[in-house]
């Protein structure tokens, strides 16, 4: 949407009718070909490839992605998860555990360092870019060395014209004059795309991107209807794949089952 002021604010992409779901690698490809500022295009394919928190992304340091792991596969180790938490029980002066108006033990929350470790296929359509960055990296640098509001800035800029012909906006203003794209939108179609391109399920999900609640797969894998009649489309691997199977196929369908079998 272009920053014309008539952009609806909204604090997260959940509020938006807008969107949801899985916007599809052709409308990603769209995107990545629209973004002329290489520092944009940098974090907007960080952001895709790693599913990461905001300034979760900045502390990645290139001696932590293993390019070598496998030939169809890089492994991302112990990156920093922000928003862990461990819950205590509220104690009162004599040692007794103070309770809520409804008689369950009252809790707080305090934030502990989160890390995980994680794969991307190099199959993807924005490994490429991902490669890019990192033979651009320095090792004991980060591999994205931007600030809160650089990041903010620049992921505001995407598919927002106007935004840098004015010479940008006050950041009190930038819900307004924005284009269409969060980091949590960004994770959010990344989930739903784990679990459209790779079947993932809640506990997948958990595992790739580091959450610890089942309310997070929840809240970002929340797909649309398109989205599972998406899934419904592509072949299933529960039989034995035979010459005669794949001629029977669409061709969206053999080249689908061809990457499959590829990552085996």
């Amino acid at each position: 949407m272009s920053a014309t002021g008539r952009r609806t604010i909204v604090k997260t992409f959940k509020e938006s009718p807008d969107f949801g779901g899985f916007c599809g690698w052709p409308k990603i490809r769209k995107v990545l070909r629209g973004i002329s500022d290489e520092n944009t295009l940098d974090l907007f394919v960080g952001y895709l490839a790693t599913g990461a928190r905001a300034m979760e992304l900045p502390r990645l340091l290139p001696e932590q992605v293993r390019m070598d792991y496998r030939p169809d596969q890089v492994e991302i180790r112990n990156m920093y998860v922000s928003k862990w938490r461990e819950y205590h029980t509220v104690i009162d002066d004599e040692g007794n555990p103070v309770l809520a108006p409804d008689g369950k033990k009252k809790k707080y929350a305090t934030s502990i360092p989160g890390y995980r470790t994680f794969h991307i296929n190099k199959n993807s359509p924005i490994f490429k870019h991902f490669e890019n960055v990192m033979e651009k990296s320095r090792d004991g640098e980060p591999m994205y060395p931007y600030t809160y509001n650089q990041i903010y800035y620049r992921i505001c800029s995407i598919e927002a014209p106007d935004f840098y012909k004015v010479g940008g906006y006050a950041r009190k203003d930038w819900s307004r004059y924005k284009g269409p794209w969060w980091t949590h939108r960004i994770r959010a179609e990344i989930a739903c795309a784990m679990i459209i391109d790779y079947g993932f399920n809640s506990y997948a999900l958990k595992k790739w991107f580091g959450w610890r609640t089942d309310q997070m797969p929840s809240f970002y894998g929340d797909m649309t209807s398109e989205d599972v009649a998406r899934m419904m489309r592509k072949p299933q691997m529960t039989v034995e794949i035979t010459p005669e199977k794949l001629s029977d196929m669409t061709p969206e369908q053999r080249d689908f089952v061809i990457e499959l079998l590829k990552g085996k």
